[in-house]
């Protein structure tokens, strides 16, 4: 009798254990599934010549299903004479705080540079290469994880507008 109570309770502690660890993976899985996920939307140079600062309107869009909370973004720029295919290593953001962005929300980080248009000329020809590139860190309100999304954008003298580079642009 007692090796049958032992069984018993073996298979209901088993049982047990099976039960808790399904509804912590449905969990993780509903909270995964839930989250928030931040991109980099349709970007524009809203002003680029030889006088005035250059100017450029970046959206963090969320197409996630819940809000991307405590945000920051970082942004810089760099003017090469020849062509990069991603960010210059070792680079440091210095971050700025951002506003929360709301499932299928925007959040826009306007960009102004004076120290371009005095290399319009020689951008505009392809004499020099300008590169913006990024990371926007936020985290979701289900899991405390910090994701990122990094970009990294140069000026096309093909399209006149800016492009992807080969490398630096991902989402976590």
């Amino acid at each position: 009798m007692d090796d049958a109570a032992n069984a018993m309770q073996d298979s209901v502690d088993t049982a047990d254990r099976n039960t808790k660890t399904t509804i912590r993976n449905a969990k993780e899985s509903f909270m995964a599934e839930q989250r928030a996920w931040v991109g980099l939307g349709q970007y524009r140079i809203d002003n680029f010549n030889d006088k005035d600062p250059f100017k450029m309107s970046l959206p963090w869009v969320n197409s996630g299903k819940t809000p991307a909370v405590m945000t920051e973004t970082g942004v810089a720029y760099s003017i090469s004479p020849s062509r990069l295919t991603g960010p210059p290593a070792g680079h440091k953001y210095m971050f700025e705080k951002a506003s929360a962005i709301a499932p299928a929300g925007i959040y826009v980080t306007n960009i102004a540079n004076a120290a371009i248009p005095p290399k319009f000329a020689a951008i505009n020809d392809g004499t020099l290469w300008l590169y913006f590139f990024g990371l926007f860190r936020y985290r979701d309100v289900h899991i405390q994880i910090v994701h990122s999304t990094t970009f990294c954008l140069y000026y096309s003298t093909m399209t006149k507008t800016m492009a992807f580079c080969d490398n630096g642009n991902d989402m976590d």
